[in-house]
Order: structure tokens, then C-alpha cells, then sequence
């Protein structure tokens, strides 16, 4: 059992912090700023604002189930 409540508290511990990252991400691509990533090859490269929508909605989906 305490086993149990242990890795329920680390999952949660996860979650919280998933949570907070997510959130900061989405203001981040909500702000207008440009983003650049660096892509396989090492190289800087700016999202467009498909890529943006993309990760937007994948940043959403951890909000929906991470912030409860």
C-alpha cells in the first residue's frame, strides 16, 4: 500500500509539473514571438505558423489531461 501511495505521488508530482511546462509553452507560442528549433541536422530553423498550430494543439492535449 505504500508502495502504492508513493507512485501515485510521484505520478502526480509528474503531472503538476507537465502541467506547469505545458502552460508556460503555450504563452510562449501564443505571444507572437518567433520560435526556432533546431532540426535534425543541427541547423536553427523558425516554426511557421502551421508548425505553431500543431504544437499548440499537442500543448493542449497535455493541458486537458495533465491540469485537472
Amino acid at each position: 500500500a505504500a508502495k502504492r501511495k508513493a507512485e501515485e505521488e510521484r505520478v502526480t508530482k509528474a503531472k503538476i509539473e507537465n502541467c506547469a511546462r505545458a502552460k508556460q509553452a503555450k504563452a510562449s507560442l501564443e505571444s507572437g514571438v518567433r520560435i526556432s528549433r533546431t532540426n535534425a541536422a543541427g541547423e536553427r530553423e523558425f516554426m511557421d505558423d502551421s508548425a505553431k498550430a500543431t504544437e499548440l494543439k499537442r500543448i493542449q492535449g497535455v493541458i486537458t489531461s495533465d491540469c485537472k
